[in-house]
């Protein structure tokens, strides 16, 4: 049977295309010990009695219009018994949600219709309605191309250690199914849901409470499952998701042994940025329950902050190179594919003949580690992903490879940054050595730097460094945030990008007096932007705070 996907894995026009590109070969496979033949994926709903559910967004008619207990959609892809030759699974087959119980013959077609739409919107930029000819037969493409798991195949004896995954905010639940079938493939069984939030308001993420006891339950009832082995737990996560599996490691009965924060945006951010408050909040307040293991992986800019505060538990820190925030999950990729199948991105501009297969294997490669990571953390293979780490810890950060920091228990932060060094700063550095020496001194380090070496993360942190901006200024240290601004114009004339971007997704989430807060602190600093101008004006007669 067919069951190693192909780059696309999306029909074969777009695998076509995707071969015309030439992808590089990827890279040697480490001895990964013996593969699971077959992957087995089903999907069931099972009922918390301990909690209820109600679509509010209709008034309870598609679930709940009388209490009914919270329906918890359950995804398990599992090693399978050897010999349990069938036809792989279509990509479309994610969305065959089970509705025999009367009770949710509504809700599994329309959940089953949102994250259609959702996919959609995600590979395609645009909805169904939208798509050309061409383009909604690249969708059916996707949807017939064959998984790498068979449908309700019979389980393996086991028992196989569990892992449980969270998508992120406006993804779908399926979003990363090329690991969760690679982690079955390697002998997990890997549980996912849909996460849908508490109040009903919408089938998007929870990503707080809700999701947190979502993934209790999904503990709770792989337990009964013979195959699984309950005393062996991850939680693996994308962006918000990430976020959700944090805060849910900080309740004192989370189940999981080691975590998976697979982007979480918020590492790109010191710890008093406003956009993040809440999460900070949560997570400080469960320090003390935080002692899982942790892989964290983000981009070279990443500056660890919140992470380096959990200092009960052991922490790596893996950074990879030209990844955009979707390509660290499938469904980026699947996006990219399709840009190459038309030659164009959503916006009009050529396809990256060269970049986007290039991403994919780097994606490959990081699903690979993570795996390894699972190894050690749950299985006891220490060895495999400490001579990986060896490995990686020696790449320089910001250059073509992925890069790991080890941070033991009992750290909170990174070492202090010799100004004498031959390397500049690492964006984990820059803010304590701010605070060390200065902005005016810290600024005539990286300006030595500029020239020798521009591909320094440091250079391209505008998150980091607007971040750092915003709170030199709401600390009181306006001289400081003066001093760094008039060497970062130097190097970005837009360095106050952020606080624009900052101000509107404020307003749209309807934090206005977040929004007033940018706008006030960016035009300490640049007092004559007219955009930051325009945006302090509208919000003046804004309702709300």
């Amino acid at each position: 049977m067919r069951s190693i996907r192909t780059l696309a894995s999306c029909g074969s026009a777009l695998l076509a295309a995707c071969v015309a590109a030439e992808p590089p070969a990827p890279p040697p496979a480490e001895d990964r010990g013996p593969t699971i033949e077959v992957v087995g994926f089903r999907s069931s709903w099972e009922l918390d009695g301990s909690r209820t559910y109600r679509t509010a967004f209709d008034e309870g008619a598609t679930y709940g219009a009388e209490d009914a207990p919270r329906p918890v959609l359950m995804n398990l892809w599992y090693p399978a018994r050897a010999g349990a030759a069938a036809e792989p699974m279509p990509h479309g087959g994610y969305l065959e949600l089970p509705d025999g119980d009367p009770r949710l013959a509504r809700l599994a077609p329309e959940l089953a219709e949102y994250e259609r739409g959702v996919i959609v919107t995600e590979l395609l930029g645009k909805g169904e309605e939208e798509l050309s000819a061409e383009d909604g037969e690249r969708l059916e493409g996707v949807l017939r191309a064959p998984t790498g798991c068979v449908r309700d195949a019979a389980p393996a004896p086991g028992p196989f250690p569990l892992v449980v995954y969270h998508a992120g905010a406006g993804s779908s639940f399926e979003d990363d199914a090329y690991l969760c079938e690679e982690l079955a493939r390697h002998g997990y069984v890997v549980a996912g849901s849909a996460y849908p939030r508490a109040d009903g308001s919408s089938f998007g993420i929870d990503a707080r409470a809700g999701s947190a006891r979502d993934m209790t339950f999904l503990v709770a009832r792989a337990r009964e499952l013979p195959f699984v082995d309950w005393t062996r737990v991850a939680l693996v996560g994308h962006s918000a998701g990430a976020q959700a599996i944090l805060r849910c490691a900080g309740e004192p009965d989370c189940p999981a042994d080691a975590l998976v924060l697979l982007d979480t945006t918020q590492d790109y951010y010191v710890l008093d940025y406003p956009m993040y408050a809440s999460l900070v909040t949560a997570v400080t307040a469960g320090i003390e329950h935080l002692d899982q293991r942790l892989l964290v992986v983000a981009g070279p800019e990443a500056c660890f902050q919140l992470c380096d505060r959990l200092v009960h538990a052991d922490r790596t820190y893996l950074t990879v190179p030209d990844l955009d925030h979707n390509e660290y999950i499938e469904q980026g990729h699947l996006h990219n594919a399709l840009d190459l199948a038309r030659g164009r991105t959503v916006d009009g501009t050529p396809a990256d003949r060269t970049r986007i297969p290039a991403a994919r294997a780097r994606y490959e490669t990081l699903c690979a580690d993570v795996r390894l990571f699972h190894d050690a953390a749950l299985g006891g293979d220490e060895p495999a992903f400490a001579a990986r780490a060896e490995e990686l810890a020696r790449h320089p950060l910001g250059g073509p490879e992925p890069r790991i920091e080890r941070v033991p228990r009992g750290t909170d932060g990174p070492p202090p940054y010799d100004p004498a060094s031959d390397e500049p700063p690492t964006p984990r550095q820059l803010g304590p050595l701010i605070q060390s020496v200065g902005a005016e001194s810290t600024a005539a380090i990286l300006a030595r730097f500029q020239e020798r070496q521009p591909r320094s993360p440091i250079f391209d942190s505008s998150m980091l460094t607007g971040s750092l901006l915003f709170t030199l200024v709401e600390g009181g240290q306006e001289s400081e945030a003066r001093a760094l601004h008039a060497y970062l114009r130097t190097i970005r004339p837009e360095v106050l990008g952020l606080f624009t971007f900052a101000i509107d997704v404020s307003r749209a989430v309807g934090r206005v007096e977040d929004a007033r807060r940018f706008a006030r602190a960016g035009l300490v600093l640049e007092p004559e932007n007219a955009e930051l101008q325009s945006r302090a004006r509208e919000l003046e007669v804004e309702p709300g705070g």
